[in-house]
């Protein structure tokens, strides 16, 4: 019996990378040159990412969502603060220029 996932046939591919910072660089390879010749030939496969790679793309889509939250919040609370809409957003806009 082959391994399936609901049903479908599945093949697991992994690899170890040494040194750091490979793994952004070989998918961006993979996704330029392997991937759309691979696609050509077998045109019914799907593939997907998995593992650390998975888990590092839904951390940093996470990661944004909640910067926007806090970017929010910290305006909203500026805005109580000093009764006004236009400073708290001149005081966002001036922070990264404080150091």
């Amino acid at each position: 019996m082959s391994p399936s996932i609901s049903s479908t046939r599945a093949v697991t591919v992994s690899a170890e990378i040494s040194g750091d910072g490979g793994r952004a660089r070989i998918m961006e390879a993979m996704e330029k040159s392997f991937w759309p010749e691979f696609a050509k030939v077998f045109p019914d496969v799907k593939r997907g990412e998995a593992g650390g790679f998975e888990q590092e793309m839904e951390f940093f889509a996470e990661i944004q969502r909640l910067i926007l939250i806090a970017i929010g919040a910290m305006y909203i609370l500026l805005a109580i603060a000093f009764r006004s809409y236009s400073q708290p957003l001149l005081l966002m806009m001036a922070l990264p220029f404080a150091y």
